[in-house]
């Protein structure tokens, strides 16, 4: 028997509002509930880069990671830099913006709380670039190796141009607000990963499991007996 929370029909839905309403083809990380000042919702992004930006290099070594205003549909070519995919083998969240010289990942300066984030050189073995996204637990994005810290939006919008936007930096997950933490990771075929609950244990099952452990038991201690 399975159980459905209310959040995983929320993330059903949200592929519908994500189809209508969202400018940029999938792989994207936004927050479930949106906080955002102009109601676009919030959506990971590399802060200052796009527009007249998008066809020339970037020279960054360490550039912040923000929430920004999901761009709408009608400036489509800009919202590139909303473009992150997590890969769940390797922990590493990377920027698929498409004119970086070098791969770029989320990483943190440190892993302690109120830690600025940026878009760093890739590399998976450093701890400040691992994260672990669970759907289960409302769609936090914790750091592999210290799961009490969280990749969360610090809640202080600032003007950026037309839109708005916020800093994102790790933080206690126990303290912090589920609308500052609850992310929604859409990979690239564009189906948000959801929580899969796993089945209960019926009696009978526990029961077959059983017989098979006692079984395996008797092979082991001969002689046996019942």
């Amino acid at each position: 028997m399975y159980q459905c929370s209310p959040l995983s029909l929320a993330l059903l839905l949200l592929v519908q509002y994500a189809n209508i309403c969202f400018a940029v083809d999938p792989p994207y990380l936004r927050l479930v509930e949106d906080t955002s000042v102009d109601g676009l919702g919030w959506c990971m992004d590399i802060f200052g880069f796009g527009g007249p930006n998008i066809n020339s290099p970037l020279p960054f070594e360490y550039e912040k990671v923000t929430v920004h205003s999901c761009k709408p549909d009608a400036i489509r070519e800009q919202a590139v830099d909303h473009l992150f995919a997590w890969d769940q083998q390797t922990g590493l969240i990377e920027s698929k913006f498409p004119v970086l010289l070098e791969r770029r990942c989320v990483g943190a300066v440190n892993l302690g709380p109120g830690a600025d984030v940026g878009a760093v050189i890739c590399d998976e073995s450093d701890p400040t670039q691992q994260f672990v996204h669970d759907p289960c637990d409302g769609g936090t994005i914790r750091v592999k190796h210290d799961r009490s810290l969280c990749l969360v939006y610090d809640g202080e919008p600032y003007v950026a141009g037309p839109y708005f936007a916020g800093d994102v930096i790790l933080d206690e997950c126990a303290t912090t607000p589920a609308a500052h933490k609850h992310w929604v990771v859409v990979p690239a075929s564009g189906v948000p990963l959801a929580c899969e609950p796993t089945p209960l244990i019926t009696k009978s099952r526990l029961r077959s499991l059983t017989i098979n452990v006692n079984n395996y038991k008797c092979a082991q201690d001969h002689p046996c007996t019942n």
